[in-house]
């Protein structure tokens, strides 16, 4: 009686292996890229929020404090540093009969973070 394995059992148990070894490192990057997704659009989240809340106080505080005018563009860096020019994300504000409508998306990507997210009349949710 021989000792050990034959091949085919050794080929199938790596082929075995190496299918569960893709599957389980494929739930892991999914996983970190779901938690990333999730971490930007937190982040960004309450961006808006504060954008809002400025948004339906006072004009003055508006354009003095927080943005020079409603319809420019504003530009993050990886840490989600305000830089001055274009970057990782863009931040879009406009104003259509006075809902503010914000979006924020992910220049490296290719993907909107935040769309259109209408903050309905006068600003508030």
């Amino acid at each position: 009686m021989k000792k050990g394995f034959s091949l085919v059992e050794v080929i199938v148990a790596l082929a075995f292996f190496s299918i569960t070894f893709g599957a389980i490192i494929t739930c892991y990057f999914l996983g970190v890229k779901a938690y990333n997704k999730q971490e930007e659009y937190l982040y960004f989240e309450s961006i808006c929020l504060d954008i809002d809340k400025l948004y339906d106080k006072d004009d003055a505080i508006w354009q003095n404090e927080y943005f020079n005018s409603i319809s420019d563009k504003y530009y993050y860096n990886s840490e989600y540093k305000l830089v001055n020019n274009e970057d990782k994300y863009t931040l879009s504000i406009k104003e259509e009969n006075n809902n503010l409508i914000i979006s924020i998306y992910n220049n490296y990507s290719d993907y909107y973070v935040i769309e259109n997210l209408n903050y309905g009349p006068g600003g508030s949710n």
